[in-house]
């Protein structure tokens, strides 16, 4: 290695982003296989979806109030699927008969 060649902490930065970004695509796509094609964990713009397009506001509140258990994975928060369509049903009202 020359004197041209010297990593910078930007550089390093950059590295690890990427090497984040490629765990995270090998571990979904490991997940969907082992679950028959659904990913059990979820990102956030998919919970909001989820919850019938609420806001990301909304959404930081409710998990605020700690209404379903969540991952905060170097910035980037995960749910588990079946947490969020069990928190869909607790709040499912029945109709009388």
């Amino acid at each position: 290695m020359n004197a041209n060649e010297l990593l910078t902490k930007q550089d390093l930065f950059n590295l690890e982003v990427k090497l984040l970004k490629k765990i995270e695509e090998l571990f979904f796509s490991a997940k969907s296989l082992e679950s028959g094609g659904q990913i059990p964990l979820l990102r956030s713009r998919d919970v909001r979806k989820m919850l019938g397009n609420i806001s990301e506001g909304k959404l930081t509140a409710m998990r605020n109030r700690r209404l379903f258990p969540y991952l905060n994975v170097n910035g980037t928060f995960l749910y588990n699927r079946e947490d969020i369509s069990n928190f869909l049903k607790s709040k499912t009202i029945s109709p009388k008969l």
